[in-house]
């Protein structure tokens, strides 16, 4: 939802200092994945939508995105949250086939619609996914809570509906 509200703001000091400060607040959870994806979608967003993003805001990007990998809590994983393909793979190799299959699926509709916020969405999933190879992360919409699906469909339904009934508050 704050991508879908960040594409909307039509100032670019605005949006970028909106994009440092939720990067922030997501330097202080413990996981480097949502950083990750949150500063590198963000910044493709902002680049594509306002052309001229300074370099400073890139700089603070990678920045804050090697703080939270060189600072992954040190929790161990949950099973049934950041191991859930292994829990699959442990049922069966099938299981696990079709546990990645759909995950991947689940990109498809962002890059049906090319537009900047459909493949910003695309991005942020993509490296939520990815980020799972190189860690203990949750896994997007498997194994943990609720907020993670309706965010997804949330987005969802925003990109594919064509003529934006869905409304959020104007940003200036």
């Amino acid at each position: 939802m704050i991508l879908i509200q960040l594409s909307r703001i039509s100032n670019r000091t605005l949006a970028v200092a909106l994009s440092m400060l939720i990067t922030l607040i997501f330097l202080f959870q413990p996981d480097a994945s949502l950083v990750s994806a949150f500063s590198i979608s963000g910044y493709f967003l902002l680049f594509r939508k306002f052309k001229l993003i300074n370099l400073s805001f890139l700089l603070f990007s990678l920045i804050m995105i090697g703080y939270a990998w060189y600072n992954l809590d040190n929790l161990e994983p949950v099973r049934y949250v950041e191991n859930i393909l292994a829990l699959a793979k442990e049922i069966s190799m099938g299981f696990y086939v079709l546990s990645i299959g759909s995950l991947l699926l689940l990109l498809l509709p962002f890059l049906f619609k090319r537009n900047d916020l459909s493949v910003t969405l695309a991005i942020y999933y993509s490296i939520l996914l990815i980020a799972t190879i190189f860690g203990h992360f949750p896994v997007m919409l498997m194994g943990y809570g609720i907020s993670p699906i309706i965010g997804y469909f949330f987005g969802l339904v925003w990109q594919t509906s064509s003529n934006s009934s869905v409304k959020l508050i104007k940003v200036p």
